[in-house]
C-alpha cells in the first residue's frame, strides 16, 4: 500500500466535512420551504386558493429545472411539521437511516414505519380480533357444509 501523504488525508477530511455541512444545509432549506408551505396553506384558507398561490409563487419546471417535485414539497412540509412538533423524532429517524441523503427517501422510510406501526396496532385491537374470529367462524361453517356435502356423495 502506498504511503499516503498527510496532505491527501487533510483534503479528504475537508471535503468530507463540506459534504456533511451541505447535507445539513439542504435539510435546513427543506425545513424552511416546508414551513413556508404550511404557513401559506393556513393563510390561503382553501385548497383551491392554496393551489393557486403555490402555482404562482414557485417557478415552473421550464424556468427552474431543479424545482422541487410534488413529493419533495410534500416531504418538506412533513419535515417542517415533524421538526416543530417532535424534533427528537426527526433526529431519531435520521440516526436510524444514516445513509439516506434524500428528504424524499427519508419521508418514504417514515411512511413505511408508520404503516407498520398502524398495521401492528390494528392487528392488536379488539376490533381486529373480533373480525378475525368472525372470519374463522365463517370458514369453519363453510368447511362443515362442504364436509356434509362430501359425506352425501359417498356410496
Amino acid at each position: 500500500m502506498p504511503n499516503m501523504n498527510d496532505e491527501y488525508t487533510a483534503e479528504l477530511r475537508r471535503a468530507f466535512s463540506q459534504v456533511i455541512e451541505a447535507e445539513e444545509a439542504v435539510f435546513k432549506a427543506y425545513a424552511a420551504l416546508g414551513a413556508a408551505l404550511s404557513e401559506g396553506k393556513k393563510a390561503a384558507g382553501s385548497d383551491e386558493a392554496f393551489r393557486d398561490w403555490h402555482r404562482d409563487a414557485l417557478p415552473t419546471r421550464e424556468e427552474e429545472p431543479f424545482r422541487p417535485s410534488r413529493e419533495e414539497l410534500e416531504a418538506a412540509e412533513w419535515m417542517s411539521g415533524l421538526q416543530s412538533k417532535a424534533p427528537e423524532a426527526f433526529a431519531a429517524l435520521r440516526r436510524r437511516h444514516p445513509r439516506v441523503l434524500s428528504l424524499r427517501t427519508l419521508h418514504s422510510k417514515w411512511k413505511d414505519q408508520r404503516k407498520k406501526e398502524n398495521s401492528k396496532a390494528a392487528r392488536e385491537s379488539p376490533e381486529h380480533a373480533e373480525k378475525v374470529r368472525r372470519k374463522a367462524e365463517q370458514q369453519n361453517a363453510k368447511a362443515h357444509e362442504l364436509g356434509l356435502m362430501m359425506q352425501g356423495l359417498k356410496p
